[in-house]
């Protein structure tokens, strides 16, 4: 029997940057939006799935599951599941983006990483560790950053290991194309100018996307575009047209139709979504 848990205690941190969860609910209270908040959720115990932006994760012990600003997510647990969830407030995400920029440049293909017995039981320590600073008389931010900063560095490290580019020479090659991608996206969206930069095959860049990543060399461009597309019709003041040309695209309407296909619903209607 499925069930959805509710917050077992929510404390607030300094302008409830960052906040703590022992089930699946989101905090509530009537300022939070979902879609200000970057949360990192490890599976202790027990099954059930988590929904992320309509794709279904099955929810396994040893996992690590990360929701970027601006996506939409759900979780059904059993009964006897536990989940811990550290929500990070996009003001304070910034910390983060450097050090993650590995994963989140292909976060929408692989959301979700197993950790291994050391790093599992490390992230399991700091998290009751911020979960002990938040619930303290005197919480304070700065301790609070210090283990988020520790969090940063282990999920970082065994996302290396999940992904198990153990060769070194793929494992280069896949981080200078990600880091490319990060540096070119917006005015570059053929996978050739890439390989080109890298001096190897359109082929052999999609052979190494799909193997690790399982997506194309093509579709973490495309994944990137939509996600810098969803930050800024979050946060930003741009119209469709504005946001379309910072993205690189002359054609509103080409836009229009490109972030419809990739997301299945028009800019407005995203825009809407968030207000």
């Amino acid at each position: 029997m499925l069930q959805n848990y509710s917050l077992e205690r929510y404390v607030d941190g300094q302008e409830d940057l960052v906040m703590f969860s022992k089930g699946s609910d989101f905090p509530a209270a009537e300022d939070i939006s979902r879609s200000d908040f970057f949360r990192i959720t490890l599976v202790i115990k027990g099954g059930g799935y988590h929904l992320i932006d309509n794709v279904k994760y099955l929810l396994k012990p040893k996992h690590v599951h990360l929701v970027f600003p601006g996506q939409e997510d759900s979780f059904l647990l059993e009964e006897e599941s536990c989940v811990y969830s550290i929500f990070i407030h996009y003001h304070f995400f910034s910390l983060f983006t450097e050090h993650f920029k590995f994963i989140y440049s292909f976060q929408s293909c692989l959301p979700v990483i197993f950790l291994s017995e050391f790093g599992f039981k490390n992230l399991v320590h700091e998290y009751k560790a911020i979960r002990t600073e938040l619930e303290s008389f005197n919480c304070s931010l700065e301790i609070t950053r210090l283990h988020l900063s520790l969090i940063r560095e282990i999920i970082h490290r065994e996302a290396f290991k999940y992904l198990k580019v153990k060769e070194k020479k793929k494992n280069a090659l896949l981080t200078k194309y990600v880091h490319l991608v990060e540096t070119h996206f917006k005015t570059e969206k053929q996978v050739s100018f890439y390989a080109e930069q890298l001096n190897v095959t359109v082929a052999n860049l999609n052979l190494l996307c799909k193997k690790y990543l399982s997506c194309t060399a093509s579709k973490l461009i495309q994944n990137r575009v939509i996600e810098e597309a969803k930050r800024i019709f979050t946060y930003g003041n741009m119209n469709v047209k504005e946001v379309g040309f910072d993205l690189g695209y002359e054609d509103a309407s080409y836009f229009t139709r490109f972030f419809k296909v990739q997301t299945g619903m028009l800019p407005v209607q995203y825009i809407n979504l968030c207000s």
